[in-house]
């Protein structure tokens, strides 16, 4: 056996160790932007102005709408604690307003662009 054959396993240990590193990094700083279904819930009422599909090969499909308090998004998540986005997207029409429950905040930078997501739908009583 060779002395430099142990090498090779303390070479791959470091950079697993590097890149846990790396990996934890990230998701720290996504949790201090609050996003991705971290951070505060409010509940607005709002106007829909526009709705649409942001399609993305890399990260897929998202279900975005525009109000007149700003821009959401709709998505299926463990830590928003909704299964039925596509339910919830369909439920809003263009003109109409809503009282909905947010999660997350408004996050737009050189790294990402995440907007707070739309957790509860129901329509606003007439004023």
């Amino acid at each position: 056996m060779n002395k430099r054959s142990g090498y090779a396993l303390v070479e791959i240990m470091i950079l697993v160790v590097i890149i846990g590193l790396l990996g934890s990094i990230l998701l720290v700083a996504r949790a201090g932007c609050a996003t991705g279904g971290m951070g505060p819930t409010n509940t607005l009422t709002v106007t829909v102005s526009d709705k649409h599909v942001d399609a993305d090969k890399e990260s897929g499909s998202h279900y975005m709408v525009n109000t007149d308090k700003g821009t959401f998004e709709v998505d299926n998540g463990l830590l928003l604690g909704v299964w039925n986005a596509d339910e919830l997207y369909g439920k809003l029409l263009a003109g109409h307003t809503y009282n909905i429950t947010t999660k997350g905040n408004r996050v737009v930078n050189i790294f990402m662009q995440e907007y707070p997501y739309i957790t509860a739908v129901s329509p606003a009583p007439p004023r």
